[in-house]
C-alpha cells in the first residue's frame, strides 16, 4: 500500500489519474482504495476524487 499512498500524494486525485501513475486499471484500485479509506489513510472527496490523509 505504500506505493499507492506515494502515488496519491497529498493533493486530490481521481482514480483514472492514480491508475495511470501506477500503471494499473482503475477498477483494480477500488478495493485497495476502500481498504485505505476504512483504515483512515485516504479520504473520498466529491467528484470521485481521493486524497491522502496526513497522520
Amino acid at each position: 500500500e505504500q506505493a499507492l499512498l506515494a502515488a496519491l500524494g497529498f493533493d486530490p486525485v481521481d482514480a483514472d489519474t492514480l491508475a495511470a501513475r501506477l500503471g494499473s486499471a482503475p477498477g483494480a484500485l477500488a478495493g485497495r482504495l476502500l481498504a485505505l479509506e476504512l483504515a483512515g489513510g485516504v479520504e473520498r472527496l466529491p467528484g470521485g476524487m481521493f486524497q491522502r490523509v496526513a497522520r
